[in-house]
């Protein structure tokens, strides 16, 4: 009986331990002119992009302020003269060549190349309405418009190599894949489709776990995670044609994955906490509590360590 008894206890404690979530506190923090949008990390530098018209270049290292580099000036539909939101940035590795997509004047939409100090905005696309843009290489970028419509571009000849409709849905977000070779883009639908870059040619939809509009993915090691408004958090496993969902009690703003896609995270509940979490078991690790906002986007630096940003003007470094 004693024997049964302490094999009871035992199981007990194991049970705990692997459901236990560990709380971490910010490691370092850093204020942001206004709310941050999007990001880019190079190296111990990340480049802040956000609604006031201002890239941030900041060291991780120290949290020191390294420099900030503005948008001209738009007008807004009210006649006033105000700094842009910025909707998404890229950047080639080891240069100052940045891509970026911003509010424009009236309403519109503008892309900018900054390099050698200047900006110069992409005249041919003021007409689209575009959300997010990367880089492909030096020569070429990838634009998603908000009608799901994807193009891809010259930027040095201003010639549109090919524009094609993935879905009828309104776009979410898209990923580019390590290679560059295609794309994992999401829609309102919960549809994920992968698109090859050299054809524009839709090769795969995943369309099994999400049933209503996905807020965000990302796409690493050839694994795509989502995060939706059907409060689901789906996975898709290319390389065996395998996916699963996680149910879960608020709506999936915002979600990331390590570079091998063992690992990832996602905004967890309506107070901000980031949750980290086994992509193979399923189960929360830790809980990372620091945030006023909600995500706005997370990235991993490496498999113990992220950065976030949130509607609350600061992003965050965590360790764990």
């Amino acid at each position: 009986m004693k024997k049964i008894l302490i094999i009871n206890l035992i199981l007990i404690f194991v049970v705990i331990e692997l459901f236990a979530q560990q709380v971490i506190n910010p490691e370092t923090q850093f204020s942001t002119k206004g709310l941050p949008k999007d990001f880019v990390v190079e190296g111990e530098y990340v480049y802040i992009a956000t609604n006031k018209g201002v890239i941030q270049i900041l060291n991780l290292k120290t949290a020191e302020l390294i420099r900030e580099i503005e948008l001209p000036t738009i007008q807004n539909v009210d006649k006033k003269k105000v700094k842009p939101v910025i909707f998404s940035i890229d950047k080639i590795p080891n240069e100052e060549f940045y891509l970026i997509t911003c509010q424009g004047d009236n309403g519109k939409t503008y892309t900018y190349i900054y390099r050698f100090g200047f900006w110069n905005k992409i005249e041919n696309l003021e007409n689209y309405t575009i959300r997010k843009a990367l880089f492909i290489d030096t020569h070429t970028i990838i634009l998603v418009l908000l009608s799901n419509e994807i193009i891809k571009y010259n930027i040095f000849i201003d010639f549109t190599i090919f524009k094609k409709q993935i879905t009828e849905s309104t776009f979410s977000d898209f990923s580019l894949s390590e290679d560059k070779s295609n794309i994992a883009i999401a829609d309102e639908g919960g549809v994920v489709s992968i698109v090859d870059l050299f054809t524009g040619r839709v090769i795969e939809r995943h369309e099994d776990e999400n049933v209503d509009k996905v807020f965000q993915l990302d796409y690493k090691n050839n694994k795509i995670l989502t995060g939706g408004q059907d409060r689901r958090i789906a996975f898709y496993d290319r390389n065996i044609e395998n996916s699963y969902h996680i149910q879960k009690d608020f709506l999936m703003y915002s979600v990331s994955l390590n570079s091998q896609a063992t690992i990832a995270s996602c905004q967890t509940n309506e107070n901000c906490d980031i949750a980290i979490f086994s992509t193979i078991s399923k189960l929360d690790k830790f809980i990372l509590k620091g945030h006023n906002g909600l995500i706005n986007k997370m990235f991993f630096i490496s498999n113990n360590e992220i950065i976030s940003i949130a509607e609350d003007e600061k992003l965050i470094y965590w360790k764990f």
